[in-house]
């Protein structure tokens, strides 16, 4: 449960780091500085969203893209980064597909759980939305061989393998699940997300964005 503690023990800093009642200077206690300049740049000017795995001596950061899920690698510990085959065009690790519920795709993780790579992603259909404040984001599921091409699960062909709760107007992600961090320990999945309740323009009983 090591890899689960430390991402819980992350939310606690965030969320500590964040308190504006608490008296902490962030300029002299931050963890981490600025280079000035980005490590990566996608062609087409988006590059969102970044999730990095570590495997045997090759580091993969997946980003949300114009067409999808894309991929770059670094073989110097993150220093330098490199499309496959060398593209000179974002490589899309899953690609968005007109016909699927989930024809836009973001916010990925992707874990090796020894077996397959699994990227777990939020996805909707573009201008489907229940609510004028948020988009449809539900979870789905891609798997790979070797971290760069994926293929989507059948259940996610046919629909997210997470859905919103939809009972009722309050439930805490009823708007949108995005977001999704996973570990794989023991056997056991364990994930957590940000789920959305947008209801009455952000005044409901529920309203937020909460982490689940």
């Amino acid at each position: 449960m090591k890899a689960l503690g430390l991402i819980l023990f992350g939310l606690v800093l965030i969320t500590a780091c964040g308190n504006k009642d608490d008296n902490v200077n962030l300029t002299e206690t931050s963890l981490f500085t600025r280079d000035g300049q980005p490590i990566y740049e996608s062609p087409f000017g988006l590059a969102a969203d970044p999730s990095v795995l570590i495997q045997n001596d090759t580091l993969f950061m997946y980003y949300s893209a114009e067409g999808g899920i894309a991929v770059v690698l670094s073989l110097d510990d993150g220093v330098t980064w490199m499309r496959p085959n060398n593209s000179s065009e974002d490589f899309i690790a899953l690609q968005r597909a007109a016909d699927y519920w989930d024809n836009t795709l973001e916010t990925a993780e992707v874990i090796y759980d020894g077996t397959e790579f699994k990227m777990y992603y939020s996805g909707y259909r573009e201008g489907e939305s229940d609510n004028p404040n948020v988009e449809n984001y539900e979870i789905g599921l891609a798997v790979s061989d070797d971290g760069i091409t994926f293929s989507r699960i059948q259940e996610s062909v046919d629909g997210p393998i997470i859905s919103r709760d939809t009972a009722n107007e309050n439930t805490l992600d009823r708007h949108a699940m995005t977001s999704p961090g996973v570990v794989f320990e023991n056997g056991t999945y364990y994930m957590i997300y940000a789920g959305w309740n947008v209801t009455d323009q952000w005044t409901g009983p529920n309203a937020g964005i909460r982490i689940l």
